[in-house]
């Protein structure tokens, strides 16, 4: 279209794309009649489908109370990292540091444990920041 466009009007064929590009992000009516009669032209033309990107973290049920409280007490319990508790409980990573963040707000025992635990194996003696 652009290339149709800038040979109609003697420009080059990448400053019409660039005006094209322009009215679509302004939502112009006339790169909008004009991107809907191209569509009616080509109608085996399909607009090219998106692919799911693969979730790097396992998608998480809506109801996870019961991981919650394997988190905290696997956090109270071992010296695991916390990627490895969130693995073992099937949680991203990213819940996970919410998870202890909101028990650490209700000074939830389990994770006062936990953090005692790992400053004592790090060789802190105080709170950490």
């Amino acid at each position: 279209m652009a290339r149709e466009i800038g040979a109609k009007l003697g420009i080059d064929p990448a400053t019409a794309s660039t005006f094209i590009a322009n009215g679509r992000t302004a939502r112009d009516q006339r790169v909008v009649r004009g991107d809907a009669a191209c569509l009616e032209r080509a109608p085996d033309r399909k607009a090219p489908t998106k692919t799911a990107k693969p979730a790097s973290e396992p998608a998480v049920p809506a109801s996870t109370p019961a991981r919650f409280e394997q988190v905290l007490n696997l956090y109270a319990e071992t010296l695991k990292a916390t990627g490895d508790i969130a693995l073992e409980a099937g949680l991203p990573g990213t819940q996970l540091v919410g998870v202890l963040t909101r028990a650490r707000d209700r000074n939830d025992p389990r994770v006062i444990k936990g953090d005692a635990a790992r400053r004592a194996k790090a060789g802190q003696t105080g709170i950490a920041p």
